[in-house]
């Protein structure tokens, strides 16, 4: 299952609406949905789901960053 697909529902509809305006957001989702493990993302691909996934860097704990817990449900 891709990263797109365990993305939390409320981070994927503000991507979604962001990516009308925003064509590095599109890029993001292509990654997104091609990418299975959150290790493989880049830390400019976190950057970009903090910044347009509208997430309070400042309330995430260093676990957060670490395994993606804050942006994908666990299955």
């Amino acid at each position: 299952m891709t990263l797109l697909h365990q993305l939390k529902p409320e981070i994927h509809w503000t991507l979604l609406d962001c990516a009308k305006q925003y064509d590095s957001v599109s890029y993001l989702l292509q990654k997104l949905d091609t990418t299975d493990n959150y290790k493989k993302l880049q830390i400019e691909d976190v950057n970009d789901i903090l910044i347009f996934g509208e997430l309070p860097s400042t309330k995430l704990s260093a676990w957060n960053f670490k395994y993606g817990d804050a942006f994908f449900n666990n299955k």
